[in-house]
């Protein structure tokens, strides 16, 4: 009998079975406060993109958090869904 492979998801996080990342999701939209990677897997834009845009004077949902930057769920949420993510 044929083996089936395991589906896996790569992300910036590291590469993890689907099952795994459904649970990293569920996780990341519990908290108030993403880093700028954890940010990028849980919206689905790229970790490029994403510095970019906390590097960008005046982004309201960044969040200093000591030395780190952070990303306000609610706000890059409220951020996309007012159209302002251009993409190319």
């Amino acid at each position: 009998m044929k083996e089936q492979k395991e589906r896996v998801k790569k992300t910036i996080l590291g590469t993890m079975p689907y099952d795994e990342y459904a649970d990293l999701i569920t996780a990341l939209s519990h908290k108030d406060f993403l880093t700028v990677h954890e940010a990028s897997v849980f919206f689905g834009v790229g970790i490029n993109k994403m510095y970019t845009l906390v590097r960008t004077p005046g982004m309201d949902f960044v969040v200093w958090y000591g030395k780190q930057r952070m990303v306000s769920r609610e706000k890059f949420r409220d951020y996309i869904m007012n159209g302002n993510l251009k993409t190319k």
